[in-house]
């Protein structure tokens, strides 16, 4: 009896699990397509209030402001750039002055939470009246370096469609050969803005932000406000956002490159982070996210599938958890033999090949000086052991300390982009 209870809720498990293949599956065949601007570029008129949060990055903060300072190619006199100096105890702020951006210091009182979050949210209260200025505002990391067509880019997709609140910059990758850690951060990347954040726009979903070079409409974010604090406060705000009835457009054609970690403890710390400002996020929003998809329709009378689309995309953590549970009890209850997965997997890594070949043709600006086969190794790798990460940040989601991952990398813009 209790066996066949087992054998019930795997098989309804592998079916929940092969829905979720099949999703992502149509997405990779969605992502195939070529990539076209549905905008044309039109001259600069938006003012963009530019924020680059900062703790401790004297080492890189530099190259940032130097980037953003001189090197952008937008009229100077229509965009300015703010450092948040949040809790620095180093020489981010002066570095920062004496490269031509201004700063807003901000030291946490006693007992006051800390992190990345908070910093923003004591800038833009800061900025307050300063608002009113701007028409869109600008979200950067200090280890960030940025095209220099990056507000062109942005304000010729706001100006083309008004009803474009938020946007977020194509994710490439700073230091993808620093060794294998920091080549498979790129790698997935280079597979998640093609065949997750350019094919899910392409459906007409939401695509997701990815911590920076994200851009927001300055009545928008009012109208929302900063109160995101989780450890994840890009993926909270985006949920806000969304339930406003506001979607994430995506620009596939404007580049943010962000230093990948290259130490597997930082690495394994940054990852859990992520996963339990994922899960938290999951636990103050899901069911919001469902009964709005039930509840709620758009202008045009149809649901709102991207409320749906970011419900499911809640629990992807579980669903990873699962996928490696699954298989060993499938092995165990059913009597399958393991090895006969192999062609399959085999059959799945060509096909990441490809799909990796592909975007590293068509997209990526810093393209990795090793082949597609080496990149999916390094991937699979990310993958699993974020499988173990997830289990770990799903039973720890409570613990909301921020910890600050190390940047080093000072190459400048000119050297990603030639």
């Amino acid at each position: 009896m209790l066996m066949n209870i087992v054998e019930i809720i795997l098989i309804l498990v592998n079916g929940l699990l092969f829905g979720f293949t099949v999703y992502l599956f149509f997405l990779i065949v969605t992502g195939l397509r070529k990539q076209e601007r549905e905008y044309e570029l039109v001259a600069p008129q938006k003012r963009f209030l530019v924020l680059v949060a900062a703790h401790n990055e004297e080492a890189v903060i530099a190259g940032i402001v130097d980037n953003l300072v001189n090197k952008m190619k937008y009229p100077k006199n229509l965009y300015d750039v703010y450092v948040i100096a949040d809790n620095c105890t180093d020489k981010t702020a002066a570095i920062t002055l004496a490269g031509g951006a201004k700063v807003v210091e901000h030291t946490s009182k006693p007992g006051e939470p800390k992190g990345k979050p908070h910093g923003i949210r004591y800038a833009l209260a800061q900025l307050d009246k300063q608002l009113v200025d701007y028409d869109l505002v600008a979200f950067f990391d200090a280890d960030n370096l940025v095209d220099p067509e990056f507000f062109n880019e942005m304000n010729s997709q706001f100006m083309h469609d008004d009803k474009i609140k938020v946007s977020q910059g194509y994710l490439d990758s700073k230091n993808p050969d620093d060794n294998y850690i920091s080549l498979s951060y790129a790698g997935v990347y280079y597979q998640t803005n093609r065949y997750f954040q350019a094919a899910k726009t392409r459906l007409g979903l939401s695509a997701s932000l990815g911590g920076t070079g994200f851009v927001v409409d300055r009545g928008t974010l009012q109208e929302i406000g900063w109160t995101a604090d989780s450890l994840t406060e890009d993926l909270e705000f985006q949920i806000q956002c969304q339930l406003k009835g506001y979607k994430i457009a995506w620009n596939h054609f404007t580049f943010i490159f962000d230093e990948k970690p290259t130490g597997f403890r930082q690495s394994v710390v940054q990852r859990l982070r992520w996963t339990r400002g994922h899960w938290t996020v999951k636990k103050r929003y899901f069911t919001k996210l469902l009964k709005g998809f039930l509840a709620n329709r758009l202008e045009n009378g149809k649901r709102n599938w991207s409320l749906l689309d970011s419900a499911l995309y809640l629990i992807f953590p579980a669903v990873g958890v699962a996928s490696f549970s699954v298989f060993f009890f499938n092995v165990i209850v059913f009597d399958i033999n393991p090895f006969s997965f192999l062609p399959m997997l085999l059959v799945m890594y060509l096909l990441s090949v490809l799909t990796l070949a592909h975007a590293l043709k068509t997209d990526t600006r810093k393209k990795p000086n090793t082949n597609p086969f080496l990149v999916i190794l390094a991937t699979y790798w990310y993958t699993c052991t974020y499988i173990f990460i997830c289990f770990a940040g799903i039973l720890t989601y409570k613990k909301n300390e921020w910890v600050r991952t190390e940047h080093k990398s000072s190459t400048a813009i000119e050297n990603l982009i030639p």
